[in-house]
């Protein structure tokens, strides 16, 4: 009896443990910018900043500034999430994708408080959407798998599928937490968690995420048919 005692009490001593160790969601305003490159060719340097909106709502947004060569046959695109955080969830409200000088790519997306509609602006076009909740838009949903992995850090292998509206009608991919390991950025090296799109095997997106940064994405790889296409590295 005194064994078992023993071993219930290292249990829970254990069990204590990690939930004491488990990670916070951390909504501190910040900003981090990275070099990006398209098919090993630089494209210039990126930005993703997050600010507060209000009571647990927040805006997220990216925007990027190509070399000289790409910003004349492209212009610079931008994305913008704005969204709230309820029982610890992402709850997207506004997305809009906009490019200077190329506005008929540009959209917008609005989700209803319930989260059961989105309405698609694009080339004075209007779409309305009855979608299963949740979906996300392209842009946040990079913010629901690191919240996702950051709550999931210690299970290697574990998966989760996320749905996302962006054209036409929401898709859903999965996502898996791969390996914990470093990872080399210009920023310098970090312990991290990889996290990969799984559900299909020539598309694949790889996250490194870094508890030493507050759980921020630190570099980003897609892949198409084993050949790199967009790289981001976190820049000092």
């Amino acid at each position: 009896m005194k064994c078992m005692s023993k071993l219930l009490a290292l249990l829970l001593l254990g069990i204590g443990a990690a939930q004491a160790a488990a990670p916070e969601q951390d909504w501190t305003p910040h900003q981090e910018r990275y070099s990006v490159a398209w098919g090993g060719i630089a494209l210039g340097e990126g930005s993703i900043s997050l600010k507060p909106r209000g009571a647990d709502c927040f805006d997220y947004v990216s925007q990027t500034t190509p070399i000289a060569l790409v910003r004349w046959s492209y212009g610079e695109p931008r994305e913008a999430s704005r969204f709230c955080v309820k029982d610890g969830a992402i709850v997207p409200q506004h997305f809009e994708y906009t490019v200077s000088g190329n506005s008929k790519d540009n959209f917008t997306l609005d989700f209803s408080e319930d989260g059961r509609r989105i309405k698609r602006l694009q080339g004075g076009t209007v779409t309305e959407l009855s979608v299963t909740p949740p979906v996300y838009d392209r842009f946040v949903v990079r913010e629901a798998i690191r919240i996702w992995a950051m709550q999931h850090a210690g299970e290697i292998g574990a998966e989760q599928e996320f749905t996302v509206l962006e054209t036409g009608q929401p898709k859903t991919y999965r996502y898996a937490i791969k390996a914990r390991e470093k990872v080399q950025t210009e920023a310098g090296s970090f312990d991290s968690i990889r996290v990969e799109r799984v559900d299909n095997p020539k598309k694949i997106q790889r996250y490194w995420i870094a508890p030493s940064r507050h759980y921020a994405v630190v570099r980003v790889e897609h892949l198409y048919k084993g050949k790199q296409q967009l790289m981001m590295s976190l820049r000092p």
